[in-house]
C-alpha cells in the first residue's frame, strides 16, 4: 500500500462499523502492478449474442449482456420494448432493433492482462464480484488478486453491480440475496463479459472461474448453476447456493471452493434468511456434492491455512467430498467473521494465493 494511505485494518474496521470510504480514496491508495496492461469494454453493448426465433404470428428475441430493446417505429422512431431478455411481439416482415446501455457506460470493466501475453497462448479468466454495497475497487483493495495477475498468468476482471434505490451496488443472484424485486439480468450481463473477452483475447475457455464475496458468493453459484458450460468453477467467500436444490440444475460439473467464518454474523455459516432462506457451509457443500455426483463427505486436514491476521496460528479447517467429477471444497474459518482483516502475502493476500492457486489447478475436463 503507498505511503500515506490507511493499512488494510484500518479500512476494513471502518467497513465493518458502518463507515462509506471513499471510491477517490480507494483508487489512489490502490497499487497497479507496472508490468500489468489493460483493455476497456462495454459487455452491455460489445460481445452481445442474439438470438431470433420467428414464427407464423409471433417473434421471440433474446439477447446477452443486460442491456435494454427498442425496436424501430416508422412514425415515433426508437421505441423502448423490454428491459430484460427474452421479448417476444407479433410477427413484422421488416423490423428494427437495437440494444441500449440504460447505465450509459458505468458498467465498462477493465480487463488486466500480463505483459507477456501472446495471442498464440490462451489463459484462464478470474472474474470478481463484490459484496453488497461493495464496488469492484473495494472488493479489490481487501482481496487483492491484482498483483498476481502477473506472476500466475491469469486475464482478470472486477466488474460493477448495478444500484439499488438508495444507491447500494449488488448482484441480482440468488432468490436470497440480493437484488429483492431487481429485474437487472446480471446472469445475461456475466456472459457477455466473458464472450468480450474471448473475442478480444485469446480466452482458455477450460478455465474461466469466479472469485466472489458475500453477494459476489450468491452470483458465483447463480452462474454456476445456470452456465455450467461456461464456467470451470467459483470460489464463494460467504456466500451460499440455492436453498431449493431444485433451484439449480447444472448441466456439467462444476468446481466449487466454499469459504466461511464461522462467526459470521452477516451471511451465517449455519445458514439463515434474507429475502429468502438460504444454506449453510457445510449444506451448500453437500448440495453441490450431489451435483458433482460425489459419494462422502471427508474432513481431510485441520489448521491448514492461516488467513485472518487477527488470530494467531492456522484457523482454517478443510473439508473435501470425495467420489465425483469435480471438485468440491470447504475452507473453514474458525472464529472468524464476514470481513476479516487478511494476512498478507508477497504484495497480496494469503488467501488471494491459495484461492488462485486452487483454481488454476481445477480446469474443466471437457468443453461440449
Amino acid at each position: 500500500m503507498k505511503q500515506g494511505c490507511p493499512p488494510r485494518s484500518v479500512i476494513t474496521t471502518l467497513l465493518n462499523t458502518g463507515f462509506v470510504i471513499s471510491g477517490v480514496l480507494l483508487l489512489t491508495c490502490s497499487e497497479l502492478p507496472a508490468q500489468s496492461t489493460t483493455l476497456r469494454f462495454n459487455p452491455v453493448t460489445e460481445g452481445v449474442k442474439w438470438n431470433f426465433t420467428t414464427g407464423p404470428e409471433k417473434m421471440e428475441i433474446d439477447w446477452t449482456g443486460g442491456g435494454h430493446l427498442q425496436h424501430f417505429n416508422d412514425s415515433q422512431g426508437w421505441e423502448a420494448v423490454a428491459n430484460s431478455s427474452p421479448h417476444s411481439e407479433t410477427t413484422a416482415t421488416t423490423r428494427l432493433f437495437r440494444i441500449i446501455d440504460p447505465w450509459q457506460g458505468e458498467r465498462s470493466v477493465v480487463v488486466h492482462v500480463p505483459s507477456t501475453y501472446k495471442a498464440e497462448e490462451p489463459l484462464p479468466l478470474i472474474i470478481g464480484l463484490h459484496a453488497f454495497t461493495f464496488s469492484a475497487q473495494i472488493l479489490e483493495d481487501w482481496l487483492e488478486l491484482l498483483p498476481l495477475v502477473e506472476s500466475k498468468r491469469f486475464f482478470y476482471v472486477t466488474p460493477n453491480g448495478t444500484r439499488d434505490a438508495i444507491g447500494a451496488r449488488f448482484w441480482n443472484a440468488t432468490d436470497a440475496c440480493c437484488g429483492i424485486g431487481a429485474t437487472v439480468d446480471d446472469e445475461s450481463y456475466l456472459e457477455s463479459l466473458v464472450n468480450g473477452i474471448s473475442r478480444k483475447l485469446s480466452l482458455d475457455r477450460r478455465r474461466i472461474y469466479i472469485v466472489g464475496y458475500s453477494n459476489g458468493g450468491f452470483m458465483g453459484y447463480r452462474m454456476a448453476c445456470r452456465h455450467s458450460n461456461l464456467i470451470a468453477g467459483i470460489a464463494s467467500i460467504a456466500g451460499a447456493t440455492y436453498n431449493n436444490p431444485g433451484h439449480c440444475v447444472p448441466s456439467e460439473p462444476v468446481h466449487i471452493l466454499q469459504i466461511h467464518g464461522t462467526a459470521d454474523l452477516v451471511i451465517g455459516y449455519a445458514g439463515g434468511f434474507i429475502s429468502a432462506p438460504y444454506p449453510g457451509a457445510k449444506e451448500t457443500l453437500e448440495i453441490w456434492g450431489d451435483y458433482n455426483s460425489h459419494t462422502q463427505m471427508e474432513n481431510t486436514q485441520d489448521s491448514a491455512f492461516n488467513f485472518d491476521a487477527l488470530i494467531p496460528g492456522k484457523e482454517t479447517d478443510i473439508t473435501r467430498m470425495s467420489g465425483g467429477r469435480a471438485a468440491t471444497e470447504l475452507w473453514t474459518m474458525n472464529l472468524t467473521g464476514h470481513l476479516p482483516v487478511l494476512k498478507s502475502r508477497g504484495g497480496s493476500t494469503e488467501l488471494a494465493h491459495r484461492i488462485v492457486n486452487w483454481l488454476l489447478e481445477h480446469p474443466k475436463t471437457q468443453l461440449k
